[in-house]
């Protein structure tokens, strides 16, 4: 379905600001995983109501602290959301993240039944995930208290405390690749015309390549098959939202996904110490001048520690095919590589790569949780710290992954499924992702090629084990404000003679 100029504008007052800002100077945060006491229901919508507008969206500016919401299905349909309704979002969020299994390789130590929340198991289960962010731990707890919890109605379930560092636990520099998309970007252009950026395509460090259609993440836009991305549907007619206008779904009148996204979440544990240990033993064995435990992780990673590139000296490549045509700098098999292939995804044909490449972006807010392994800012010492740590380091720590795309199916799980798990991208033979493939460990290879021939080294076992996780819908503003008075809603749709006025609804 093509979208007409006018419903394409882009809406800043109600796209909640996490999903483009990320929030970078706001480095502490807290994501509480709750659920709602379905006895108390209308005590939770009035929690809702309560913090409808401390929820930031983009035409707020950002202050010390910030909230931003998401629901899970059941979250959602304690809301009033009903099964009709919930069958117009889309399949994987339908059926939840344990579901989806076999598609993520989830088995064996990544197994959902190990999880720490998210699973079957119902003290783990979760309705609703707050992502509460300050500039520093004082302003993060303040912003947390000012929720006024009341666990008669909102049970917290789990809570992970994330940082906004520099560099991962593994000792990388994280978050050099980003994503946006065209309408946040003329946004930010427009709204900061004397920025350095004005007037190039280029938001931080973001190149053209990696500006996408709004469709790609946000719903009810033009996406990059030049088709309005699909929209979750209601059957109430709201002036809190926009009127369905599709042929063949008249029975729903309302469109409550517009603006809102599916949100990811995976809370990865990282094994530090494991990780420097095995890259310091490979090098060791292979007897090579110069070979060094730094060499062995940076292949793995593709990428040195620092951010450099092995191909560029611009951190964000736009892409390998000229510059690294057989993997000889940047190997295919590597985490950097085959998490966004860019322009080497199809043989022979670096621009049909690159548009078929977009059709599968995600932006990515990662985050990471627990205390370092090591204070060292030399890389040295770093690893020495992490390889020492192996028989006394008890502590957890890992990374809270969080991404945000308009389609689950064919973003994320096809990054997951098609990338980072299979054995056989891009003509390798064994070689799922050396740091994040979630699957079993028996057999998998890491092949570096090199002239006159490649070196492959056994990978013994997992650096990263999947503890949590859940397919959230960020909605935007206006759909949380129909969650809020949906019950009003269905009292005036059956109260004959009264309109919203006679009632005397508030609008948020």
């Amino acid at each position: 379905m093509k979208e007409n100029i006018a419903s394409s504008q882009f809406q800043v007052e109600d796209i909640q600001s996490f999903i483009y800002l990320g929030y970078r100077d706001l480095k502490s945060s807290a994501y509480l995983l709750c659920r709602f006491n379905k006895e108390a229901i209308e005590e939770a919508r009035k929690w809702l109501k309560h913090n409808l507008n401390f929820i930031q969206t983009l035409d707020k500016d950002l202050g010390e602290n910030a909230l931003n919401i998401a629901f899970t299905k059941e979250g959602l349909g304690k809301l009033g959301i009903d099964n009709d309704e919930l069958h117009t979002f889309s399949i994987p969020f339908i059926e939840g993240m344990t579901a989806r299994q076999k598609i993520l390789g989830d088995f064996e130590q990544n197994d959902p039944a190990n999880w720490k929340w998210g699973n079957e198991k119902e003290d783990s289960a979760v309705d609703m995930l707050l992502l509460v962010f300050g500039k520093d731990p004082a302003a993060l707890e303040k912003k947390i208290d000012s929720l006024e919890f009341n666990s008669d109605h909102i049970n917290l379930v789990y809570r992970v405390d994330s940082a906004f560092r520099d560099k991962e636990h593994f000792g990388f520099r994280d978050g050099i690749t980003d994503v946006t998309t065209e309408g946040f970007l003329s946004h930010y252009l427009n709204r900061h015309p004397d920025n350095e950026h004005s007037g190039k395509a280029k938001f931080w460090n973001i190149h053209r390549d990696d500006v996408l259609k709004d469709g790609e993440v946000l719903l009810g836009y033009t996406n990059e098959y030049d088709e309005k991305s699909e929209s979750p549907l209601v059957k109430l007619e709201s002036k809190y939202l926009s009127h369905n206008r599709s042929d063949s779904q008249t029975s729903f009148k309302s469109d409550f996904g517009r603006n809102g996204t599916y949100l990811v979440f995976r809370q990865l544990d990282q094994d530090v110490s494991s990780f420097w240990s095995y890259a310091d033993e490979q090098a060791k064995a292979s007897n090579i001048e110069g070979m060094d435990a730094q060499y062995i992780a940076s292949k793995m990673v593709g990428r040195l520690p620092d951010g450099t590139s092995f191909i560029s000296k611009d951190e964000n490549i736009s892409g390998y095919v000229k510059e690294d045509p057989d993997g000889l700098k940047c190997p295919f098999a590597s985490h950097v590589r085959r998490s966004n292939p860019r322009d080497s995804m199809i043989q022979g044909k670096p621009e049909e790569s690159l548009k078929a490449v977009r059709n599968h972006r995600i932006i990515r807010r990662g985050r990471s949780y627990g205390v370092g392994i090591s204070d060292a800012r030399d890389m040295k010492e770093f690893i020495k710290d992490a390889i020492a740590a192996s028989s006394v380091d008890k502590g957890s720590r890992g990374l809270n992954f969080i991404c945000f795309n308009a389609d689950i199916s064919q973003q994320f799980e096809f990054i997951q499924q098609n990338w980072i798990n299979n054995p056989k991208f891009l003509g390798l033979y064994n070689d799922p992702d050396p740091l994040v493939a979630s699957l079993p460990v028996n057999g998998k290879t890491f092949s570096i090629p090199d002239q006159p021939f490649r070196k492959r080294l056994e990978l013994q076992k997992n650096f990263v084990t999947v503890v949590g996780g859940a397919y959230f819908f960020m909605p935007g503003l206006n759909a949380i404000r129909y969650l809020v008075h949906k019950e009003s809603i269905v009292s005036i749709s059956n109260d004959e003679g009264k309109s919203f006025i006679d009632i005397g609804l508030s609008i948020y």
